[in-house]
């Protein structure tokens, strides 16, 4: 893969609010335009929200006594730090010395209240937001013990490579359910994350999945929060070039919604079943460019080397049209078709199993081929009991194939044209014509022997036929003769 298109090399995390001088992106919404013509990876690390500068690690407020810095990005820092009333540790997220401006406290101070505000189980909770001695806000949050979902998409070390080898496909489906949950949530209240992705998403050590950086949020549509902004105030573009929907991108407020978030969570579908965001590019202004035009490869194109279930490339499309009137609409729906193939994943599995001893009889000796052949079919016709979905009904018609081939090779004739006829109902049933013609010629293989010992057997009883005649003709000769020698001596 490209350097380019690895989402595992950048971490920075550049925070501005962008919008652009050329292409599909509007003009005047820039804070800082050098942003946008430096390198872009496909890394979830850049959100646009303003630059940084150097870090600084600032006095905390009384009561709290500092552990360390456990993150840090262009805005602000997180610290590790001893709540004294309480004796537990918590995390507190801090500007930055030379982030202090009067806006960016107004975003911190944004930032705060909607997290505070929305109280669910998988949004970071917030203690309590405190000022320094010098007067600066910090925000006092539960200490997450464990990695960004990032980390176990994309490890960089050994240990987040060990927690990442223990998760599946349904482990991270169930990671994204879990966030839906809570932007679900957001949007009762009225409020849009506009920022979701891989890296603001902490995995606990004991399960929890928390959506963290409210950075970007505002409130839509009649809803009004004290100290967060509107959506209809938006002077600026909000978010990261690598997964912001189109309209985003465009800076098309009127336009942002609820489905603007469901575009996010397509967004981090299709890096679960790719490896890579949606959106690439040279530079910020490349990725936001083609942001701003919802083009996105389709999931199997951007990695064909990857094994994906139809119904959830289905479900990725869906979340990630460029037109907002053919997009899954709300968060609840996203999340219902999620849930629905979770309940078809026994079958997956089953298939995956049936895959997987297809390959096994591929390498097995001729003796013992058949047995995992037998094996595959019968986790195929389970799969379909299951559920009938398209991917498993091809897999089927593999299966029954590959397996009537080894059955003729083996001389079990028998076995291969049951086999070979159940491939062709099923392939005449889906359609799949070069499929159907093949079992029809391993049909033609099954019956040709018999029918030419049909024809041998028909040959041979013809000829014990005339054999009876002529024995009959014969005694019949041999009486007569007796009768007349009798009569002549």
């Amino acid at each position: 893969m490209d350097p380019e298109q690895d989402p595992a090399d950048t971490d920075n995390r550049l925070r501005g609010e962008v919008g652009a001088a050329t292409g599909d992106i509007p003009t005047g919404r820039l804070r800082n335009e050098d942003v946008l013509d430096q390198p872009a990876s496909p890394a979830a690390g850049l959100t646009l929200r303003g630059l940084g500068g150097g870090q600084g690690v600032p006095v905390l407020a009384e009561g709290y006594r500092t552990g360390g810095t456990i993150g840090t990005g262009a805005m602000a820092n997180i610290l590790e730090a001893d709540q004294q009333t309480l004796w537990r540790t918590v995390a507190i997220k801090t500007l930055k010395p030379e982030r202090r401006t009067p806006n960016d406290q107004r975003s911190f101070l944004a930032e705060s209240i909607a997290t505070a505000k929305l109280e669910h189980p998988n949004i970071v909770p917030v203690h309590d937001l405190v000022r320094d001695e010098s007067g600066h806000l910090q925000l006092v949050m539960k200490r997450v013990v464990g990695r960004t979902w990032k980390d176990l998409l994309h490890p960089q070390n050994d240990a987040d490579e060990a927690a990442a080898d223990e998760l599946d496909l349904d482990d991270h489906l169930e990671f994204l359910l879990k966030i839906c949950d809570a932007v679900a949530y957001a949007h009762a209240f009225g409020i849009l994350h506009r920022d979701l992705k891989p890296e603001n998403v902490m995995v606990g050590d004991f399960g929890e999945v928390l959506v963290m950086d409210w950075g970007c949020a505002v409130t839509y549509g009649d809803y009004h929060v004290a100290g967060m902004s509107h959506l209809t105030e938006l002077e600026t573009i909000s978010g990261t070039p690598n997964y912001i929907a189109p309209e985003m991108a465009r800076g098309d407020d009127s336009r942002t919604g609820p489905w603007s978030d469901v575009y996010l969570l397509g967004g981090m579908l299709y890096e679960v079943l790719t490896g890579e965001a949606p959106h690439h590019g040279k530079t910020v202004r490349d990725v936001l460019a083609r942001a701003a035009r919802g083009k996105v490869p389709p999931p199997r194109h951007r990695n064909p080397a990857r094994a994906m279930p139809d119904e959830l490339v289905e479900l990725c499309t869906a979340a990630l049209a460029a037109n907002i009137d053919e997009r899954i609409q709300g968060v609840k729906e996203f999340a219902s078709e999620l849930r629905n193939y979770r309940k078809h994943g026994e079958a997956y599995r089953l298939a995956e199993a049936a895959r997987e001893q297809l390959r096994v009889a591929k390498q097995a000796r001729a003796s013992q081929a058949g047995r995992h052949y037998r094996r595959a079919v019968a986790c195929c016709e389970q799969a379909l009991d299951m559920w009938p979905e398209r991917s498993i009904q091809m897999l089927t018609v593999r299966a029954l194939l590959e397996a009537a081939g080894d059955a003729v090779a083996t001389g079990d004739l028998g076995v291969a044209a049951s086999d070979a006829r159940a491939a062709e109902a099923l392939a005449e049933e889906l359609g799949f014509e070069d499929q159907a013609r093949k079992a029809a010629e391993i049909l033609v293989l099954c019956h040709q022997p018999a029918e030419q010992a049909d024809r041998r057997f028909a040959a041979l009883e013809l000829t014990i036929t005339k054999l009876r005649f002529l024995a009959a003709a014969l005694l019949a000769l041999a009486v007569l003769g007796t009768a007349l020698g009798a009569v002549l001596f």
